[in-house]
């Protein structure tokens, strides 16, 4: 696989600014009255601008922005140019600023944020370019925003992620990796497809951080939550809840189904002539309850995709280099 797309340069966070340096000229030729109209915008937003707190966890940190961002594209600027932009591209200016809207997304709203450079022959500079991805109503429900962060920051450690620069309450602010999302039939590719098992292969030889791997096997607990948010959503939904008895006949069906699975992968090997099939009464475990010994709860604990869609994938600019 070629090298990793080289990262945006860290630059200086405005508390570390001098006053020389807030009141540098930021582009030539520029009319003198909106320049100085821009650096006393840059300066009230420093200035009126929540306190970013750093945040720790499991031997990582990050920083924290108090704001809440809207889910409308008119917003998202706004908020851009008011609490982001001051932190984390404290040299931009909104006159060179363009940002473009990314439709691939389900639930979140994702928009990237980039600086066009008069003097260059393409119309932006992708190397600095911010993303802002706004979280879609209802995520925390099925996401755990800490255990996110922490991948998050553990991935950029090893090269597979650009770098997180704000967490706010509902959005994440991190960098932006040139190239173009998979399309599903370039999955037939040998090159794509070898470029991609590599990527993967490199995603899940990544130790976790010992905060989230100290928890146990996740997944007979996420799949209760989901069980839970199951049920209560086919009391809302007219329409959920017959596409749902078609497919799985009833809740209680699928959670039957669950345990079954989890008591067959517990045990620490399988005789299979004794398996009795899916069917058989077992208790649900409870959220405090120790996953058992043997078996696959004492495998290794590693990091997963979860989501390894075509569209999850970046194909770099570098033919052979593909992103997750």
């Amino acid at each position: 696989m070629a090298a990793l797309p080289a990262q945006p340069p860290k630059e200086a966070s405005p508390a570390k600014q001098s006053a020389s340096t807030m009141n540098e000229p930021l582009t030539d030729g520029v009319d003198s009255l909106l320049l100085a109209r821009d650096q006393d915008l840059r300066l009230y937003c420093h200035l009126h601008a929540p306190p970013v707190e750093r945040r720790h966890h499991g031997g990582l940190s990050w920083d924290y922005l108090p704001v809440s961002f809207s889910a409308d594209e008119t917003s998202i600027v706004k908020d851009f140019q008011k609490h982001v932009m001051p932190l984390v591209r404290p040299s931009w200016t909104e006159k060179l600023l363009w940002h473009r809207v990314f439709e691939d997304g389900v639930t979140n709203k994702l928009l990237g944020f980039f600086r066009e450079d008069p003097g260059a022959s393409s119309s932006a500079d992708d190397s600095t370019a911010v993303l802002v991805r706004v979280n879609g109503e209802g995520r925390e429900l099925v996401v755990d925003g800490e255990t996110e962060i922490l991948v998050i920051l553990t991935l950029h450690k090893s090269g597979l992620c650009p770098p997180l620069y704000l967490v706010a309450e509902n959005a994440l602010c991190y960098g932006y990796i040139p190239g173009r999302a998979l399309a599903g039939n370039e999955m037939q590719c040998e090159e794509v497809l070898e470029a991609t098992s590599r990527a993967l292969a490199r995603y899940h030889s990544i130790p976790p951080p010992p905060s989230i791997s100290g928890r146990g096997p996740w997944v007979w607990r996420q799949a209760r939550t989901w069980m839970k948010l199951v049920s209560e959503s086919l009391h809302t939904d007219d329409l959920a809840s017959p596409r749902f008895k078609q497919v799985f006949g009833s809740v209680e069906e699928l959670r039957l189904e669950m345990e079954w699975l989890r008591t067959f992968l517990r045990a620490p090997s399988t005789d299979w002539s004794q398996v009795n099939g899916i069917g058989t009464h077992y208790p649900a475990a409870s959220d405090s309850e120790e996953e058992g010994s043997g078996g696959i709860s004492q495998s290794a604990c590693v990091l997963c995709h979860n989501d390894p869609q075509p569209l999850n994938f970046v194909k770099t600019p570098t033919v052979k280099s593909v992103k997750n």
